[in-house]
């Protein structure tokens, strides 16, 4: 069935589910770059760890202890993005954490059942009491 023959609500829901994914796939490959840049300061502050302990003057060596301290801060914060990213991007998935119609949407569009929402083209007549209920004080 194609995404164009879908009722409103139907249509409504594939999209949101779409935009899920795409927001989903956007956060994994920003923490994968956080992930890089993990890597890249934790490198750095190893090369000025063993740069400090070669040196003769203290005050160089304070110097590239400061720096091997930064960059290990710094490591500790990426690393620290990565999984807040990671765990974002998966809850925000619906091949991950989705419901049972978001899984079935995103791979082929299909009409939801009609008892999915109140929402549905019935109006709202769903929400409205019936009638001899109401008149009963």
């Amino acid at each position: 069935m194609s995404a164009d023959t879908l009722t409103l609500t139907s249509r409504a829901f594939y999209e949101r589910a779409k935009a899920k994914l795409a927001t989903s796939i956007v956060l994994g490959a920003g923490a994968l770059m956080l992930l890089g840049f993990c890597s890249s300061n934790s490198g750095l502050s190893s090369f000025n760890d063993t740069i400090k302990d070669q040196q003769n003057d203290d005050e160089l060596e304070e110097a590239y202890g400061a720096l091997a301290g930064g960059y290990g801060f710094a490591s500790f914060c990426h690393i620290l993005g990565f999984v807040l990213l990671l765990a974002a991007a998966i809850f925000v998935s619906p091949l991950i954490c989705g419901s049972n119609n978001e899984k079935k949407i995103v791979n082929n569009p299909q009409e939801l059942d009609s008892t999915y929402s109140a929402y549905s083209e019935g109006g709202s007549k769903a929400s409205a009491p019936p009638a001899s209920q109401s008149s009963q004080v």
